[in-house]
């Protein structure tokens, strides 16, 4: 169970000659300000909480408002805006139900049960970095303290830069418990008020500087506060940029989501010979479901987006997949879906580097999300569905030596059933006793697998 670390001006943390070391020089009192954004790592609270929910913020050092660019940057998270039930208890982050809410009794509940939130218990109170003992590890733990890297060499805007920080919620913490009283169907809306952080301690230097091994400050960090609570050391308050952050998300509770059956991925190798010179990488796939499982495996993927990335997820969404039937030469299109690593060196020498994907649509048209038919690939219970997917260019380039081949876990729409003769009303689409948008993606997951490569083939 984790125990937040206490504030404790009297902890001994010395060298072995039993003389703590010196205290960093002290800084000046700085100017600056933080990019902020705010979003969630999936649209939906599942109130079974099969699907992991966190409030999800990303913070970017603002060049322009920074007197040292040149240090790291150390936040602590507790009561602050980043303590997601502080910041709802205490006004940092503002919330609504959008749903309708005759009578407004939703939003008297919500409003009642977060005057009441404890959040002067470990962890911000929330109890989402505790393990409730289930051994499914309920309620990831989050780092109390986080770090905001120097800016000395980036280039990148701020987007690029953005540091993220996960607040785990889960249905039986007593924020969960807030949002799952509502019941079914409940859309919230979270958002940021002011530019205030209410962040009530920071420094610059080196985690380590301030932060002792078990997670407690060390004596001098709080030198210069005025009690435990509020170790400033007489610097300004931070703020962010409030009028270009992205201050919002919205989310919706579920009672429960369908989820794919189990999926079972092997991947082989196939050398060439003097009749088929090509050199093939294999991938065999069957499932657990007693029902046909049609995968969509190329087009635009509308399934429930999990990540814990800021954002969308660019344009992984319109890569084909693996066990799309590729055309012609396969150099290109599978950069974004396998990885190859040196074996020796852990290099990766081909993939990992998206590509860029086209997708205009004409805005003239009414958009139909439902993939085509020929986007599916149907796997029949208790067969398997092999594909082979050349690779004779892409090894031409390697030099010799040993490699490992990995499935990047891409997601992928599905649905179980199959096609009957009516569906062909359907103007070439899934069906739409198929079409849900709202399930979690089916991902293909493998073992690496070695193989070695000589004069730019497989031996």
């Amino acid at each position: 169970m984790h125990t937040a670390p206490s504030f404790k001006q009297d902890t001994h943390h010395s060298t072995p000659n039993n003389t703590p070391p010196p205290p960093p020089p002290p800084h000046p009192p700085a100017t600056i300000r933080l990019h902020l954004q705010l979003a969630r790592s999936t649209p939906l609270f599942d109130l079974s909480g099969r699907l992991p929910f966190s409030i999800v913020f990303g913070l970017a050092r603002d060049r322009r408002h920074d007197s040292h660019p040149d240090e790291d940057l150390v936040l602590d998270t507790r009561r602050s805006l980043l303590d997601v039930p502080w910041a709802l208890r205490e006004g940092l982050l503002d919330w609504d139900v959008l749903s309708t809410d005759p009578g407004g009794g939703i939003m008297r509940e919500v409003a009642r049960g977060l005057r009441e939130l404890d959040v002067d218990g470990g962890d911000g109170g929330d109890g989402d970095g505790e393990d409730d003992g289930s051994g499914e590890g309920r309620g990831m733990q989050r780092e109390r303290f986080i770090v905001l890297e120097s800016l000395v060499g980036r280039k990148e805007n701020f987007m690029q830069l953005l540091t993220l920080y996960e607040y785990v919620v889960n249905p039986a913490s007593p924020l969960g418990r807030i949002f799952s009283s509502a019941g079914e169907g409940v859309k919230f809306e979270i958002s940021l008020l002011r530019p205030e952080l209410g962040i009530r301690w920071y420094r610059f230097g080196k985690k380590g500087d301030f932060i002792g091994e078990d997670g407690e400050f060390l004596p001098w960090a709080l030198r210069g506060s005025g009690d435990d609570d509020t170790a400033g050391g007489g610097l300004p308050p931070l703020s962010h940029r409030h009028g270009t952050s992205v201050g919002r998300c919205t989310f919706q509770t579920v009672a429960c989501l369908s989820w794919p059956p189990n999926l079972s991925t092997h991947i082989s190798v196939v050398k060439g010979s003097e009749t088929s010179p090509s050199s093939y990488l294999r991938i065999s796939v069957s499932h657990s479901s007693s029902q046909p499982l049609m995968l969509q495996t190329t087009g635009e993927q509308r399934h429930l987006k999990i990540s814990s990335r800021y954002g969308l997820n660019g344009d992984e969404q319109y890569w084909s997949r693996i066990l799309h039937e590729f055309p012609g030469n396969t150099k290109r299109a599978l950069h974004p879906i396998i990885r190859i690593l040196d074996a020796s060196t852990r290099e990766v020498v081909y993939g990992g580097i998206p590509g860029f994907v086209c997708r205009l649509r004409d805005m003239r048209k009414p958009f139909d999300p439902r993939p085509k038919r020929d986007c599916m690939t149907t796997i029949l219970p208790g067969e398997t569905l092999e594909r082979k997917v050349e690779i004779s260019e892409i090894l031409k380039d390697l030099p010799d030596g040993e490699f490992e081949v990995h499935l990047e876990p891409l997601g992928m729409w599905w649905c179980e059933g199959e096609f009957v003769a009516a569906d062909d009303e359907e103007d070439g689409r899934l069906p739409k006793r198929f079409w849900s948008e709202n399930v979690p993606p089916a991902v293909l997951e493998a073992d690496p697998l070695k193989f070695r490569v000589v004069g730019g083939v497989l031996v």
